[in-house]
């Protein structure tokens, strides 16, 4: 292989006890292979596999993948590992690859703009967690409030995100939602935020939308002025395993 001939580095964002894999084009019949020449303190090394490429019996020197399979374990703001391809014996680096991670346990979120409700949403049931975006165009109506820069969803915004939604049960109260904190704890997801009500002549419901990263979390509890409001279970197949 000649040096820089694969992309030679890539960037990931994991959370902690998140686990991630860099794959790595090989060819062992040639003698040489990927090996890992730094790897820091907040990252474990889970495996180490070679995968063959698919070729008729008994040919050889065809190649196949190296996978390195690793967890997070600590938060570092940007950290690195490095591997080389290389025969061992020979101390000869042919091609080196780096890969940047930033480790956190914040999960990313985007607030967005107040949608109408329609007549359709279910009368007391105001914490949601919506799967779909045939589900949240059922329950919104395709105009939003203008209080800041409009988002539009998209149905492509549920293939990595979770939207979680907060609908006030009345049509005369205005109000202000504050978000105080979302994070990931044992499998929940905790949507910590404050409101305060007005009572005035409205002609929709307020609501408020965050469009949650995907993760390991199945549950969605809502935490409204320091109390816990519902536990909304995130539908199997709509959670990241």
């Amino acid at each position: 292989m000649k040096k820089n001939e694969q992309n030679n580095q890539r960037r990931i964002n994991a959370k902690i006890n998140e686990i991630f894999k860099i794959d790595l084009k090989e060819n062992p019949s040639t003698g040489y292979g990927w090996v890992l020449s730094q790897l820091p303190s907040s990252i474990y090394l889970i495996s180490n596999t070679y995968t063959p490429d698919p070729h008729p019996s008994g040919w050889v020197g065809s190649g196949g993948t190296r996978t390195f399979v690793f967890k997070a374990i600590e938060e570092c703001p940007e950290c690195e590992i490095e591997l080389q391809y290389m025969r061992v014996w020979e101390h000869v680096c042919m091609n080196e690859f780096t890969c940047l991670v930033t480790i956190d346990d914040a999960v990313k979120y985007e607030r967005l703009s107040d949608y109408f409700v329609k007549n359709t949403y279910e009368e007391g049931k105001k914490n949601l967690v919506i799967s779909s975006m045939e589900e949240f165009n059922r329950i919104f109506a395709p105009a939003a409030l203008m209080h800041t820069q409009q988002r539009w969803i998209q149905e492509s915004d549920f293939d990595k995100h979770c939207l979680v939604a907060v609908v006030m049960p009345s049509e005369n109260v205005m109000t202000d939602f504050n978000v105080l904190s979302i994070e990931e704890s044992k499998k929940q997801l905790l949507v910590k935020y404050d409101i305060h009500q007005e009572n005035i002549s409205w002609t929709s419901r307020a609501c408020m939308l965050l469009l949650v990263e995907k993760a390991s979390y199945n549950e969605v509890v809502f935490i409204e002025n320091k109390h816990v409001q519902a536990q909304v279970v995130v539908p199997e197949t709509y959670a990241k395993v």
